[in-house]
């Protein structure tokens, strides 16, 4: 699979794909938006913004991955870090790591978490062991169901 960012670092042989969730237990609301206090409509924040900065949040534990696997292999290797900060398509990768399949609306799904997680990449020369097989990938779930397409208020997808 061709991927920009594999040219970023010469040799890189392998890829490991994080997910942070963001299905956070606070409250959302589901009234009708109201009007503020200057008349004006308010809103409601997305849910994916209501804790820290994600960037920043997975950034720091794939440091902490890349350094552990810096004490775990002695040899010299490379390896460096994306949270939607370069041109690699974490999608794709966490589909063929086993982490979902790319529903209709072109999320990445997940079984238990449905699509409300941050994805972030480690690309690395070493050569780690699959853990799965390419015939071994989660199924495609969707099927026939349309509700991601039909709910879309602009009818986006094609």
């Amino acid at each position: 699979m061709a991927c920009p960012g594999l040219r970023r670092i010469p040799g890189i042989r392998s890829a490991i794909v994080g997910l942070l969730n963001y299905n956070t237990a606070q409250p959302l609301s589901t009234d009708p938006v109201r009007p503020g206090e200057d008349g004006k409509s308010s809103g409601w924040i997305s849910r994916y913004a209501w804790g820290d900065e994600y960037h920043d949040v997975l950034q720091e534990r794939l440091n902490a991955l890349m350094e552990s696997l810096r004490e775990r292999f002695t040899g010299p290797f490379d390896a460096r870090a994306y949270v939607d900060t370069g041109p690699v398509q974490e999608r794709v990768l966490a589909k063929y790591a086993g982490l979902g399949w790319l529903g209709k609306n072109t999320l990445l799904l997940n079984q238990i978490l449905g699509s409300f997680f941050f994805l972030g990449v480690v690309l690395t020369t070493l050569d780690l062991e699959p853990t799965l097989a390419a015939n071994e990938l989660p199924p495609d779930l969707c099927g026939t169901c349309r509700r991601c397409l039909d709910a879309c208020p602009t009818q986006a997808f094609v």
